[in-house]
Parts: C-alpha cells; sequence; structure tokens
C-alpha cells in the first residue's frame, strides 16, 4: 500500500473524487418520510450561538457550533467537525464517552475501561494526545453521561482559536441537553452482565403555559462489578438545564450537572517478560495471565465528586448583533489510593511462579480543585457588495485553585503470584499513618487564564464560496507551591498569538472541497537545567479535502486529508535528571473518511475509516522515536441500525457495529518490538429492540451484546478491553 506521507495534495484530492464517484454511482434516492412526533423529540431554538435542532436527522446533522462559536453550515465549514448525535449514543447503547466515540475516525481511548479515569474518557486524535474535552464550548475535564449530551462535536486538528491551550490533534465539545418543547417522561432499567445495573430517569417540558420558561431534568444510578476480582463501580448522576425565554430576544439558560463516583479499579494489565540471548533481550506479552487478577487488591479505591454548571445569556440587540455572556463553574473533591509496580512478571526457575511486583502506594485523602470562568462574545451579521459578513468576537476568563496532599509509601510490599488469583497479601498497611505513609507533594496551584479572539466568516458569490479567517491570544500564569520543606513557590507564564485560515467552496450543491491552515500552543510546566521554563508545545497543521450531501439529504460525509506537526515537546534531559529539553517533534500525516447514510427512513448507517501515519522524530533518547504509541495506522467502523416502521415487525430494530483495529505500538517506555505490540482486532456489537404502545404509553425493550465474540484484545498499551456482555433492558415513556 502506498503509504499516506508519500500522497501529494493533488493525489490525495484525486482518490477523494475517485471514491467518491463510485458512492454516488452505487447510492439510491428515496424520498424521506416523516418521523413519528412521539419518536422525535423537539427542542426549543434559542439563539445563533446554539445549535438548531431541527437540522438534525437521526444521526446526520447539518450545523455546527465548534470552531467558530456560533450556528454554522457543516458543508461551508473549511474545517474537519464530526459530529455525534443523542439518537445515535442511544441505538449503539453507549454509557461513556468511550463507547460513544468508538466509530469516530482518527478517535482511540488511551484508557482501559475499568480504569482509574477521573476525566470521563481520556483520547488520542489523530496520534496526538487529547485529555482536555469541552462543555457547550467552556474547557471542562469531568465525567460527563451520555444521558445529558444531545451532542458530540469533534474538531480536528489544532484547534487553540476554539479551544486555547490544547494539543494539536483536536478536541471534543459536549452540547448539553435542552428542554423538550412537549412535556415528557422516562424510566428506563437496565441489567446485565457482571451485575451491571442501570436505572435512569428523565422528565421535562414547559413550566408555563406560553413556554417561556422549560427545563429537563436526568438522573442515573449505574452500578456494576467486573471480570476482575476487586473490581466495581458505583455511578451517581444527576443533571439539570432551565431556559427561560424572557423576550423574544433575551434568553436565559442555566444547566447543573452532580456526579458521584465510587471505584475499585480494575488493573487488566499485559504483563510482559523478557529473554536475553547472545546479548540481544528479547520482549514479549507474558502467556496465560489469567483475566480475573486485579494486583491493586480489595482496598484501592478512586471516590470522585465533581459538581459543575454554565449559566448563558444571550440577546439580539437587532438584526445585525446578538451578545452571549457565559459562566462556567466546577468543584471537584477526589480521595484515591493506587499502587504501582513494575508490569514485568518474574517466574522462579525452580517452582515456576510467576509474581510482580507492587512497588510505592499513593494516597491523596482529598484533592480539591474548583473553577470559575466567565466568556462573552459578540456576533454581527452583515451584508454588502454581495457579501454575507459574520464576525464573532470576544473573550473568557480561567481562575483555578487546586489542592492535592500527596502521601506515599515506599517501604516493600509483598510480590503478589499472578496466578494464585485472591488467595495474595494485597495489603496497603494503614494510609493514615503519617510513619508508614510519609509526605511526598503538598500541592498548591493556582493557574489562571485569559484569551481575545476573532473571527470572520465570508460568505461570496451567492455563497457559493466561505472564506474563514481567525486569530486569538491567549496568555497563562501558574502560581505553584509546595509546603513541603522551605515551601518553594514557583511562578510561571506564557503567552502567544494563534491563527485559523480556511476556504471552501461549493463544487455542485452538493459538494464543497476546502482546505484550511490552524494552529495550537500548550504551555509546558517543566524546567531546563538553566532554570528556564521550556517554550510552549507549538503545533500547525493543514486540513483538505470534500464534503457532501446529496440524494435529498439522504448521504452525506467527508473525505479530509491533513498534515500536523507538533513542537517543543519536552523529553527527559539525559545529562541532567530531573530537568527537561524542549527537542520533541513529533508529525502525523492522514486521511480520514466519515460517511451517514439513509437509503430508507427506517435503515440508517454510520461508516468511518482513517489512515494515519504518526511518528516522534526527534527526541532525548532513541527509545522514544519511531510510532506513537496506541494509534492503530488503520482503522475501520461500521454501524447499521434498522427500525421496521410497518407491518408485522412494526417496532422492531436491529442494530450491529463493527470497530476493526490495525497493529499498533505499546508502550513508549519499552522497546519498540513486535512481541510488544498491540495486535489488530475485530470487535462486533449487535441489539435488538421492540418499542409498541401499552395502555397509551410507549414501551421499549431491547437487548443489547457487547463484543459479541468474545475478542480478547489490548484496548491500550496499559489494558485489555472488557469481554462480553449481555444486558437487557425495559423503559417506558410517559
Amino acid at each position: 500500500m502506498l503509504p499516506i506521507r508519500n500522497l501529494t495534495f493533488p493525489t490525495t484530492v484525486s482518490l477523494s473524487a475517485l471514491l467518491f464517484a463510485t458512492i454516488t454511482v452505487h447510492a439510491q434516492s428515496t424520498s424521506p418520510q416523516p418521523v413519528a412526533d412521539d419518536e422525535k423529540e423537539t427542542v426549543i431554538e434559542l439563539s445563533p450561538f446554539e445549535v438548531r435542532a431541527e437540522g438534525d436527522d437521526g444521526y446526520k446533522v447539518a450545523n455546527s457550533l465548534s470552531g467558530t462559536r456560533f450556528n454554522t453550515k457543516l458543508l461551508d465549514l473549511p474545517r474537519a467537525v464530526d459530529v455525534i448525535t443523542s439518537d445515535f449514543m442511544r441505538d449503539i447503547g453507549a454509557t461513556d464517552m468511550l463507547e460513544a466515540l468508538q466509530y469516530t475516525p482518527g478517535v482511540v481511548g488511551d484508557i482501559a475501561p475499568g480504569g482509574d479515569d477521573v476525566q470521563g474518557g481520556q483520547f488520542s486524535i489523530r496520534g496526538f494526545s487529547s485529555n482536555t474535552g469541552y462543555r457547550d464550548g467552556f474547557a471542562s475535564s469531568f465525567i460527563i453521561d451520555p444521558i445529558l449530551v444531545e451532542r458530540i462535536e469533534v474538531i480536528k486538528g489544532p484547534s487553540s482559536v476554539f479551544s486555547g491551550p490544547i494539543e494539536p490533534g483536536g478536541t471534543r465539545n459536549y452540547i448539553t441537553r435542552k428542554p423538550p418543547a412537549k412535556h415528557s417522561s422516562s424510566v428506563n432499567v437496565e441489567y446485565g452482565s457482571y451485575e451491571n445495573l442501570r436505572v435512569q430517569l428523565i422528565d421535562g417540558g414547559p413550566i408555563d403555559q406560553n413556554g417561556k420558561l422549560s427545563y429537563r431534568i436526568a438522573g442515573v444510578s449505574n452500578t456494576n462489578k467486573s471480570h476482575q476480582d476487586f473490581a466495581g463501580r458505583d455511578k451517581y448522576v444527576l443533571g439539570g438545564t432551565l431556559v427561560w425565554k424572557l423576550s423574544k430576544d433575551l434568553v436565559l439558560q442555566s444547566n447543573l450537572q452532580y456526579v458521584y463516583n465510587r471505584l475499585v479499579p480494575s488493573a487488566d494489565i499485559p504483563y510482559y517478560s523478557q529473554k536475553t540471548v547472545s546479548g540481544v533481550t528479547t520482549y514479549y506479552y507474558e502467556p496465560n495471565v489469567p483475566r480475573s487478577f486485579n494486583r491493586q487488591g480489595p482496598d484501592a479505591k478512586s471516590n470522585l465528586l465533581q459538581v459543575s454548571g454554565a449559566t448563558d445569556l444571550t440577546y439580539t440587540f437587532s438584526p445585525t448583533w446578538s451578545f452571549r455572556l457565559g459562566l462556567f463553574y466546577s468543584y471537584q473533591d477526589l480521595e484515591r489510593l493506587l499502587i504501582g509496580g513494575s508490569t514485568r512478571v518474574t517466574t522462579n526457575a525452580t517452582t515456576g511462579i510467576r509474581t510482580v511486583a507492587r512497588a510505592s502506594a499513593t494516597y491523596e485523602p482529598n484533592a480539591v480543585s474548583y473553577t470559575i470562568s466567565p466568556q462573552a462574545y459578540a456576533l454581527g451579521s452583515f451584508k454588502y457588495a454581495g457579501v454575507d459578513h459574520k464576525m464573532i468576537i470576544g473573550g473568557e476568563y480561567s481562575y483555578q485553585d487546586q489542592k492535592n496532599d500527596v502521601y506515599r509509601r515506599t517501604a516493600a510490599f509483598p510480590t503478589v503470584n499472578i496466578d494464585a488469583g485472591t488467595n495474595n497479601n494485597f495489603t496497603f498497611g494503614n494510609p493514615d499513618d503519617r510513619t508508614e505513609y510519609t509526605p511526598n507533594d503538598l500541592r498548591r496551584v493556582l493557574n489562571r487564564s485569559s484569551g481575545v479572539s476573532i473571527t470572520n466568516v465570508l460568505k461570496l458569490f451567492d455563497s457559493r464560496v466561505t472564506f474563514m479567517q481567525a486569530a486569538r491570544y491567549s496568555a497563562i500564569d501558574t502560581i505553584r507551591k509546595n509546603l513541603m520543606g522551605a515551601g518553594t513557590r514557583v511562578s510561571t507564564a506564557a503567552d502567544d498569538l494563534v491563527q485559523s485560515y480556511g476556504v471552501s467552496g461549493r463544487v455542485f450543491p452538493w459538494l464543497t472541497a476546502f482546505v484550511s491552515y490552524s494552529e495550537s500552543f500548550l504551555p509546558q510546566t517543566v524546567y531546563s537545567f538553566a532554570g528556564e521554563i521550556l517554550e510552549p508545545v507549538k503545533g500547525s497543521g493543514w486540513d483538505y479535502g470534500l464534503k457532501f450531501d446529496i440524494i435529498e439529504g439522504r448521504l452525506s460525509g467527508s473525505i479530509v486529508g491533513y498534515d500536523i506537526k507538533r513542537e517543543n515537546a519536552a523529553f527527559a534531559d539525559p545529562d541532567h535528571p530531573g530537568y527537561y529539553l524542549a527537542i520533541g517533534e513529533a508529525v502525523s500525516q492522514g486521511l480520514e473518511v466519515s460517511l451517514t447514510a439513509r437509503p430508507i427512513e427506517a435503515w440508517q448507517i454510520v461508516v468511518g475509516y482513517s489512515n494515519v501515519d504518526a511518528e516522534v522524530v526527534k527526541s532525548s533518547t532513541a527509545l522514544q522515536l519511531g510510532r506513537a504509541s496506541n494509534v492503530p495506522e488503520h482503522q475501520f467502523s461500521m454501524w447499521n441500525n434498522f427500525r421496521f416502521k410497518k407491518g408485522l415487525l412494526k417496532g422492531f430494530g436491529l442494530g450491529a457495529g463493527v470497530v476493526s483495529v490495525s497493529n499498533r505500538r505499546g508502550s513508549v517506555g519499552l522497546p519498540d518490538q513486535p512481541g510488544l505490540h498491540l495486535p489488530a482486532y475485530t470487535k462486533i456489537d449487535a441489539n435488538m429492540s421492540y418499542s409498541t404502545r401499552i395502555m397509551s404509553k410507549r414501551w421499549n425493550f431491547k437487548v443489547t451484546v457487547k463484543n459479541l465474540t468474545d475478542e480478547e484484545y489490548l484496548a491500550t498499551s496499559g489494558g485489555y478491553a472488557l469481554p462480553r456482555s449481555v444486558t437487557g433492558s425495559v423503559g417506558i415513556n410517559f
């Protein structure tokens, strides 16, 4: 196969056009049928700063907020943005963001299911880590449940103009679900493998007769055990949205989310061994490690409380100007007791007993942080000389205060026998004993950041050409203090100006070609041996390709090529331990295909493919060079959902999905040897549902099988994916 980095721009466009022509030839047109009122929730329209839900049709969306901060047609937007709708998340049975994004090309999870995750999903986009997400345009790395999400907008490529400081691969923007126009309530109960019990309740609608005041409230209780010894999770979510339409031009809305997550983490780790022959050391994954073995033990914990909310006031001054004032606030309290250690297996030559070491244990009794972040943006709409011009200008500020006391026990722990299961000594000792667990880091951190930005979108030649220009200036300062010893206080500051440009053109009314350039930056917090803070990580990238929406909207998607470069990444200074060098450089080039189809009203299809060639090309050590960890060169996904609309099978639904991922590099802390690669895998999910009316109420029954073939595969270098699970659910709409 021709490597993607050898494809020139004209070659990629030619291949895209050929693929598009093939799709067009084989597609068939069918007139759409209206969706029943009780099957599609009508959402209250708010302002140009909100996504208009009437443009959505099942899995297909027409508009996006991300990239410009105002409602923009995806077909004309000269940026790569993938959108996952609430209908899609519901149909695939997603209960977290890792599941919700698994069909998105170029996006892979960076944490194994069941692990200690306080961010609601860690991801890699286009070969670069992307752990910071956004909620309604506000930076937020909190857990969020799909029940509270209207859609997920994945912005591809460097996006600091929209996001502020961030890695160059891209980010996610979670759009909060709005109140329905008509009152509705629902209850859904799901039970399945590993005692997984999920109960969710939703209620919402207008409060007054004229619909000026409306609400939506949703709650989830989700408890489950695990295929691993000791592991399990209790998650409780409560969220609500209130919208008050004070006048036709003035709207106030507020949302609040409460999450409590009690976790005994799993550690389904790929343990490895090594052997040396003639001075050559070969590494390989240890075979036949019991999937139930969990070295964390029964006393490990990660208990998390997160409360967050946002309030927005939007006002339309005139047909020309609209204004948005927003405030985001969050609070987090984390208690965590975890153990680390080597993943290398030691085998006793005499007894054959296989053991792994448990090293230092870390105890964080209450890591507390809170954030306050206001935003203000003004949107102008102008028409002059045949030009339709939209300009948004504004700024934001963020204040974050963190307190985290970290205690560590470094005294030797007993090794554990990986074949003995629960018959091991998993002791943690007494984490409250300060002679046993001594202070390691009594950290206090204050982060303050501000940014101002401007984005211009101009439509020319009867809206056949769209030009986008954007710029953002950001400034960040951080104060760190460690209460240990002399209480060292360190201040750092960084600022940068990033830009973005793009142009798209309607080749046909249903086909757009586009090209764009964008930048990103991310301040660093480590020092060189000279005592200077490292320069920010810089990212730059090009996107180019085609977008289409044809056959009366029944076939839409994009074919996108990209080229991204990251510079100044920090790597350990080999000559001065504890210090760093800003010499890291990584590149990622690839091709992404996204396709949403609805051949007939009852049948919806989502197809995704990505080819990612991501590698580290400069580092302080040879070990870090080469392929990026956990990034597949090839990733293919397809989801089909068919719902019978009439006849004897009316109300029945069938869904099936496949995710296929190629071989990946394992941990960058180990050599890039074949024995440590993460093997390719193919995962299949399926479900069957039935919906009917009983005594005037809508009842929904569903059986879902995830990992249908019980494929045993490594989700990341840090752990295996979940075994096959079967769940059944019953729901009722009032």
